[in-house]
C-alpha cells in the first residue's frame, strides 16, 4: 500500500524537510495508525516497525549506561536519555499511543542541575541523525498542532495538545540550581534504513558555560525484536 510509504523526496541532496515542513506523508501515516487500532494502542509490544534505539556508552563523551538509560554526568549537571515505548495509562497517553502507532520516536530525557548553576536548553540546537541524510529537529508545537489535527474523529486540536502541555521540550526550558525536569524529545518516523542514529545536542547552557553533547545509539527494528522485562 502506497500509504505506508514515508520516504521523503529529496532535491539537491537534501531531505525535504530541511527545506520545508512536509506533513503529507506523516498525516497518511497517522490515518492509517488509526484505521489499524485506534488510539488506545497495544501497551505490552512496541509498534510495528518502530526502531528501538539501544543506548552505546562511549566513555570518550563521558557517558554511561544504566536502567536501559545513556547517561552523561559531571560534577554539575546530568543528562539522561530513554526511549519511551508504549503510552501508558499516564498524563498524555492517547495521543502518545497514535504516535508511537505511527512509528515517531519518544525519547525521555530527564535533565539535572547539580551544582549552584542555572541550566538552559532549547531543543533548537537539538537534532537527531540517522545515517547522513535522516536529519531531524524535535517536533515543536506547530509541528504537533498540524498532526493532532489530522486524527480523525478526534477531539480539537488544541484539546489534544493540552492533555501534553508540558510534557514535552519546546522552547526554553530552565533549572534553577538543584532542579530536575523530565521531558519528552519527540521526532518524526525515520525515512532511511540505518543501523546507527544520534542524539546531538550543539549548545547546552551551564551557568555561563556552553557544554555540546553527543549520544549515540544502535538502531534494531522492533518487529524482530523480543522486548525485555522491566
Amino acid at each position: 500500500m502506497t500509504i505506508l510509504n514515508i520516504e521523503e523526496k529529496k532535491e539537491s541532496n537534501f531531505p525535504i524537510f530541511l527545506r520545508t515542513r512536509s506533513f503529507l506523508p506523516v498525516i497518511l501515516l497517522i490515518i492509517f495508525a488509526l484505521i489499524q487500532g485506534g488510539c488506545g494502542g497495544n501497551k505490552k509490544k512496541e509498534p510495528l516497525g518502530l526502531y528501538l534505539l539501544k543506548p552505546v556508552p562511549v566513555k570518550n563523551l563521558g557517558l554511561k549506561t544504566k536502567n536501559k538509560k545513556l547517561i552523561f554526568e559531571n560534577k554539575e549537571v546530568k543528562v539522561s536519555l530513554k526511549q519511551k515505548l508504549s503510552a501508558g495509562n499516564s498524563k498524555g497517553s492517547g495521543f502518545f499511543a497514535v504516535l508511537l502507532k505511527a512509528r515517531f520516536i519518544l525519547v525521555e530525557m530527564t535533565i539535572e542541575s547539580k551544582k549552584k548553576k542555572k541550566i538552559i536548553y532549547n531543543p533548537i540546537h537539538t537534532y537527531l541523525l540517522a545515517g547522513s541524510l535522516d536529519y531531524k529537529k524535535p517536533l515543536d508545537y506547530p509541528d504537533l498542532y498540524m498532526i493532532a489535527s489530522s486524527v480523525a474523529g478526534g477531539s480539537p486540536p488544541e484539546a489534544i495538545l493540552n492533555s501534553i502541555r508540558g510534557l514535552y521540550y519546546d522552547l526554553n526550558t530552565n533549572l534553577k540550581p538543584g532542579e530536575k525536569k523530565t521531558k519528552y524529545l519527540i521526532f518524526r518516523p525515520f525515512s532511511e534504513k540505518n543501523t546507527k542514529a544520534l542524539i546531538v545536542m550543539k549548545e547546552f547552557y551551564v551557568g555561563t558555560d556552553t557544554l555540546a553533547l553527543t549520544f549515540p545509539f544502535e538502531m534494531i527494528k522492533a518487529a524482530s525484536h523480543k522486548r525485555e522485562k522491566k
